[in-house]
C-alpha cells in the first residue's frame, strides 16, 4: 500500500452507513491498525491497537493479525509474527454484536463500508490480500 491519499482497508465488518464492528487497515501514517467497536452502554467507544511505522515495500508480504480476547479482556495487534500492542478494555465494555455474537454487518475485504455503499474509492487497499481468516476461538501462540 503506497498510496498516501487514503487509508487502505484490509478486512472490515460492519453494517452499511455506520461505524465498523472491527477493521484492520493501513493508516495514512503507514502503520497497521486494528479497531474494535464497543456496544451499549458505550457504543461509540472503540479500542484501537497500532503497529509502529512500517516500511511497506512493493512485492513483499506482511502478515497482520488482530485479536479480541473477551476472557482476558484484551485487543492486540501482531505483524509478521511480533506482538506490537495490546490494550485491556475497560470494565463493562463489550464488542458490538447481535444476539448471535457475530456482529451486525457483512465482511468486506479490501475496502470498507462506512456509507450505504462500498466506499472503495476512499478506502481501497492498494496491494494484494491473501489468506484472510476470521476465527471465533482463541489459539495458543504456537498456531496448530
Amino acid at each position: 500500500h503506497d498510496n498516501d491519499t487514503h487509508e487502505g482497508a484490509i478486512v472490515y465488518r460492519g453494517p452499511s452507513g455506520t461505524l465498523e464492528d472491527f477493521q484492520i487497515y493501513v493508516g495514512l501514517d503507514k502503520t497497521f491498525k486494528f479497531t474494535v467497536r464497543g456496544s451499549a452502554p458505550v457504543a461509540s467507544a472503540f479500542i484501537q491497537v497500532v503497529t509502529p511505522l512500517f516500511t511497506i515495500s512493493p512485492n513483499e508480504w506482511n502478515y497482520v493479525v488482530g485479536t479480541y480476547d473477551g476472557i482476558a479482556k484484551e485487543v492486540s495487534i501482531y505483524a509478521n509474527g511480533e506482538l506490537y500492542q495490546n490494550k485491556t478494555f475497560p470494565e463493562g465494555w463489550k464488542i458490538r454484536s447481535d444476539t448471535s455474537g457475530w456482529g451486525f454487518g457483512n465482511i468486506t475485504i479490501g475496502c470498507n463500508k462506512l456509507s450505504t455503499t462500498l466506499d472503495c474509492e476512499n478506502s481501497a487497499f492498494n496491494g494484494s490480500i491473501d489468506n484472510v481468516r476470521i476465527w471465533n476461538r482463541s489459539f495458543s501462540l504456537i498456531f496448530p
